[in-house]
């Protein structure tokens, strides 16, 4: 864990594994509104797929929370020094976005920042007013809290229009891995994480945030025009283009469709595994490539080799949750034809936990 004082703009472990299982929930929300491959006939095998989807967002869970206690920030760990904050998690956003902006301010004070890096910025303090301040979320946020982030962007701008023309033109620094978006999506995950599976079934003060963080995701990212242009020409997609947040804008569409075969999954479960593995990798690849291609120099941290080092054991995390996936499936296909009547009336959709938002009912699918 990196003691510097810019921590909140560098590239971190538990920032892109955050990315990897967005980018992994994304994916699959997408190619289950496919009519050719989402809305299987097979009812068991829908089943099953919804509980691969439930076993793997445990199991990511547990890996993000095991890389929490070295690759959080400061104010993060104060907030986990009391587990009962996390049940408020309008208390718990609303404070994490408050004091990652303050942490921002905060380098940009004892940082030359880069141009680059300085238009990131920006773009998050524009994005916590208004778009944030718009939404139904912030209504929730408690008045303290919102009174804090008013206080905040104001005090950004003054920052700015002071020291607009003061800075040394020489010797800035660029953070190339920085992204607002990529921040907020971290501010949401940290507390999904922090979640035990009763709370996710029973709390509605959890699953009402849940849905609305949903709905800003899919305003915010614009989910629905990718639903749209997703399917339109499948076989020949390549990226999902345009995609406002790192990396995801560059994942190689027509390799993620090797693993979700259209013929195949009418009769077999979503890879979820193999999916997020791939993606891992191509996001690892792209942070190689942000480093070499978009800015002259690299961190001084080295970030090129940074994610790289995790992947072994998200590896292995997979292996395990694959073999516990067989398992399950094996004793649950046992009893297929006694359960095939009640597995029939479920809703017609993927389960694909807490991003992708939501039906009439208030359960958050994919659809």
């Amino acid at each position: 864990m990196s003691n510097s004082n810019n921590q909140i703009l560098e590239l971190n472990h538990l920032s892109l594994v955050f990315l990897s299982g967005f980018a992994t929930q994304l994916f699959i929300s997408l190619c289950c509104i496919d009519p050719q491959t989402g809305y299987s006939a097979n009812h068991v095998i829908k089943k099953n797929s919804n509980k691969r989807m439930e076993k793997w967002q445990i199991c990511f869970n547990h890996i993000c929370m095991k890389l929490f206690n070295n690759q959080s920030f400061r104010c993060e760990r104060h907030l986990a020094e009391n587990p009962q904050n996390w049940k408020d998690p309008y208390f718990v956003q609303s404070n994490l976005l408050l004091n990652h902006s303050a942490e921002i301010i905060q380098s940009l004070k004892t940082s030359a920042l880069g141009q680059n890096t300085r238009t990131k910025v920006d773009k998050w303090f524009e994005f916590i007013i208004p778009i944030v301040k718009e939404s139904q979320l912030w209504k929730r946020f408690p008045n303290k809290n919102k009174k804090g982030l008013n206080r905040i962007v104001v005090q950004y701008n003054k920052y700015v229009r002071s020291n607009n023309n003061a800075e040394e033109k020489h010797s800035h620094k660029e953070f190339a891995h920085f992204s607002p978006m990529l921040l907020f999506i971290r501010s949401m995950f940290l507390i999904i994480i922090h979640q035990t599976n009763e709370c996710v079934k029973t709390d509605t003060i959890f699953t009402e945030w849940a849905n609305l963080n949903a709905l800003l995701i899919n305003e915010l990212f614009q989910i629905d025009s990718y639903k749209n242009k997703f399917h339109s020409d499948v076989d020949n997609a390549e990226q999902i283009s345009n995609f406002p947040c790192p990396y995801i804008h560059e994942l190689d569409v027509k390799e993620l469709f090797k693993l979700w075969d259209r013929t195949a999954q009418r009769k077999k479960c979503v890879p979820v595994d193999k999916i997020f593995m791939r993606i891992v990798y191509q996001i690892n690849s792209k942070t190689r490539k942000y480093d070499l291609q978009s800015y002259n120099e690299l961190d001084d941290e080295g970030e090129d080799k940074f994610y790289e080092d995790i992947i072994p054991d998200l590896e292995n995390s997979m292996k395990k949750l694959l073999k516990n996936i067989l398992n399950c499936e094996k004793q649950s296909n046992f009893q297929a034809k006694k359960r095939q009547k009640a597995v029939a009336n479920e809703p017609d959709c993927w389960t694909c936990l807490f991003l992708f938002p939501v039906d009439g009912n208030n359960h958050m699918y994919a659809n």
